[in-house]
């Protein structure tokens, strides 16, 4: 019965330490990264706005549904790893930049996709994250979490259905 009483313990320091160390953490976060296309701005554009097929090629995403607008603006359920979360189209600038926002209630966020000719030809495509986390619990547990591996994976699997390798770049 002692070692019980130890382990839940234990836990429960735990526990209260993770919400401590996150209420010190940063309620909004902010990420960017930048990928370089071979292709030009209308052949990126032409994927990253058919949200109908981005289950075939992002990574993570098991399935993309519409669902009625909802004030005016295209609503849908994404499906991944992470269950199933809306998300609504904010804005839809072809073929220049689109902006997406996610509401997982523990998570709410922006994907901004933004669409610059490259002086020497082809795309670059910057991405930015901003994004809130309400819960000091999951704050504190994103210290384990690399703000750029999804940016830099949603990239190179661009690259990849575009045919092309991409290495995607931090941007400060």
């Amino acid at each position: 019965m002692r070692w019980v009483l130890i382990v839940v313990g234990v836990i429960a320091v735990l526990v209260v330490l993770t919400f401590v160390v996150g209420r010190f953490r940063p309620r909004a976060h902010s990420a960017r990264s930048q990928g370089r296309f071979v292709s030009p701005p209308d052949s990126v554009w032409a994927v990253i706005s058919d949200y109908g097929h981005w289950a075939e090629w992002q990574p993570g995403t098991k399935r993309v549904e519409r669902l009625p607008d909802r004030d005016g603006r295209t609503t849908l359920i994404t499906e991944g790893k992470w269950g199933e979360m809306p998300m609504q189209i904010e804005a839809f600038e072809p073929p220049r930049r689109l902006i997406t926002f996610l509401d997982g209630g523990v998570f709410r966020g922006r994907w901004i996709w933004l669409l610059e000719p490259a002086a020497e030809g082809g795309t670059t495509l910057t991405i930015t994250e901003e994004a809130e986390i309400d819960n000091p619990f999951f704050r504190a547990l994103m210290i384990f979490n690399d703000n750029y591996k999804t940016m830099f994976d949603m990239q190179r699997a661009l690259g990849r259905r575009l045919g092309e390798t991409v290495e995607p770049v931090r941007v400060e």
